[in-house]
């Protein structure tokens, strides 16, 4: 199944966990002896176990305009996800640090997300989409 997937480069939406947090990307590599996938997405590692469910994207998801990746680089990044009120998980070496929560405020050194802070320059964030996102009437 991953074969087909990494050689047509299919963009997908991999749910894991609660199946409402999902990475968007496309599945580079699969290491089969330690039944883990490699996600372009800032080469994210994740085991098989942790994945509830695989969605083949026929478009790009709506919140593509935030940036071409998932990833927060630019300030303007930081200040759609922040506006358009979605969740941002914080990555350290490869490894996810903190869960998805709310982008409170960033600067050029710093961002807080929920009730943490973090160093900007030491950290990776990534938008990481909720079926039960926030809306501009709630």
């Amino acid at each position: 199944m991953f074969e087909k997937l990494i050689r047509d480069e299919t963009k997908v939406n991999i749910y894991y966990g609660n199946e409402q947090t999902f990475i968007s990307g496309v599945i580079t590599e699969y290491f089969e002896e330690y039944d883990l996938i490699r996600i372009n997405t800032q080469g994210i590692i994740l085991p098989i176990k942790c994945i509830t469910k695989i969605e083949i994207l026929e478009d790009p998801p709506a919140f593509a305009l935030l940036a071409e990746q998932q990833e927060l680089i630019h300030d303007v990044d930081f200040d759609n996800a922040r506006y358009m009120e979605m969740t941002v998980s914080v990555w350290k070496n490869g490894e996810r640090i903190h869960p998805p929560d709310e982008l409170v405020w960033h600067n050029e050194d710093y961002v807080q997300i929920g009730q943490s802070l973090f160093d900007k320059h030491a950290h990776t964030f990534i938008l990481e989409t909720k079926h039960n996102a926030k809306t501009s009437s709630s």
